[in-house]
This record gives structure tokens, C-alpha cells and sequence, in this order.
């Protein structure tokens, strides 16, 4: 596919992911997730491309300023860091060790991602409890997850 084909597809899924947690969120969800892809996608064909690459961000930062504005708290982590062309590294577009962690609470910030559930847990106060399976639909539970559901 073409490069903007590509790029539409790819922030249609990645806008997907982010409404779906404002819908969570609609919903009194108190904590949800999604790995949205698109930033290391464009990381790995678009390094040695400055100014494509910053079109992509430009366009994320859109996306994640308009769920900001739904959510009460937004805590952002990456899997991993890209290296670029501009820096003298030998394998430009590879992932390094340097993730990034964003959050619109106040004080530290998780260390590193394997710090990221502990630091949830501690920023986050839930009732929910998922020990026993609940549910009022009236649908059997394997139905459910046989479509995704669940």
C-alpha cells in the first residue's frame, strides 16, 4: 500500500483506540488500556524522515489532547524508544531501552515500565472487584468471548 493509505489506516486504528478509552471511561471503567501502534510503525519507516514522522506526532498529539480533555487521569507509557538516523547510531530505526512515560497526575513518575503497575495501583483508588465473573446479559459467557467480547 502507498504511504497515505498506510497513514489513514493507521490512524484509524490507533483513533479507535483512543475513543474506545473514552468510552471506558464513559462508562466508570477506572482503569483501561490499549497498545495503540502507529508511533513505532512511523518510527521504523519514517526515521530518516524528519518531517513525515513529525506529521504522524502532530497528528497523535491531536488524538491524545482531545481524550485528555474526556479523561480524569491519563497516564502514557511507551514499550520502548527508537533510535534515529540522527544520532551517530549504526542501526537507526532500531528499539532502544529509553521508554517514555507521560501522565497528567502530579510528582514521580514510574522509572521505568516495570515500574508502571505498581505506580498505577498506588495512583489509583477502584471499588471494582473482579473476583467472581458478573453479568446481566443475556448472553452465555463463551458466546461472549467466542465474539470478542469478552
Amino acid at each position: 500500500m502507498n504511504g497515505q493509505e498506510f497513514i489513514r489506516q493507521a490512524l484509524g486504528n490507533a483513533g479507535s483506540g483512543i475513543g474506545w478509552l473514552a468510552g471506558q471511561d464513559t462508562a466508570g471503567v477506572s482503569v483501561a488500556g490499549v497498545h495503540i501502534h502507529i508511533l513505532d510503525h512511523v518510527g521504523h519507516l519514517y526515521a530518516d524522515r524528519p518531517n513525515k514522522l513529525r506529521s504522524v506526532y502532530d497528528a497523535i498529539d491531536r488524538l491524545v489532547g482531545w481524550l485528555k480533555k474526556k479523561v480524569d487521569k491519563l497516564l502514557i507509557v511507551s514499550d520502548h524508544g527508537m533510535q534515529t538516523t540522527e544520532t551517530d547510531d549504526r542501526k537507526p530505526g532500531v528499539h532502544s531501552w529509553r521508554a517514555m512515560i507521560s501522565s497528567t497526575e502530579s510528582g514521580d513518575l514510574p522509572k521505568s515500565v516495570f515500574d508502571v503497575r505498581e505506580w498505577i495501583e498506588q495512583h489509583t483508588v477502584t471499588t471494582e472487584s473482579h473476583s467472581e465473573p458478573q453479568t446481566d446479559v443475556a448472553a452465555p459467557r463463551e458466546h461472549l468471548e467466542d465474539l470478542g467480547y469478552l
